[in-house]
């Protein structure tokens, strides 16, 4: 009789456990997480930006300070969606997957075309 094989497997089990458990960590952490594309040229400076962005705000954001900044992150992104849209109309581009078609993104009553600069979000 061998009474090894038992005890390495409740070791297994409690190491798959911990696994999980990590794992639900990770997701829960990673669910929060906001991921931005940054473009442009080369040498245009993007990662001079997010080096200064690391620098300067790595201590995060008050909730004040986020919610003041939301606004006007958001219409940098959808006035630069805005110029994307319009020169693949200007050029007849089209997506090469149209799920990913801007009405699949925006809502269905938003005109990103006709967004206007001035135009207030709260």
């Amino acid at each position: 009789m061998c009474f090894g094989s038992r005890d390495k497997g409740d070791r297994g089990l409690a190491r798959s456990r911990d696994i999980d458990k990590q794992l639900r960590q990770d997701e829960k952490r990673l669910s929060k997480e906001v991921k931005l594309l940054l473009l442009g040229a080369g040498e245009s400076g993007k990662s001079t930006v997010l080096k200064q962005m690391k620098l300067i705000y790595s201590q995060g954001f008050s909730k004040n300070e986020k919610l003041e900044w939301k606004p006007v992150i958001f219409s940098n992104i959808v006035q630069s969606f805005k110029v994307i849209a319009e020169a693949m109309n200007e050029h007849d581009l089209q997506f090469d997957n149209p799920d990913n078609e801007a009405s699949q993104v925006l809502p269905p009553s938003y005109d990103c075309l006709s967004y206007g600069s001035d135009e207030n979000f709260e």
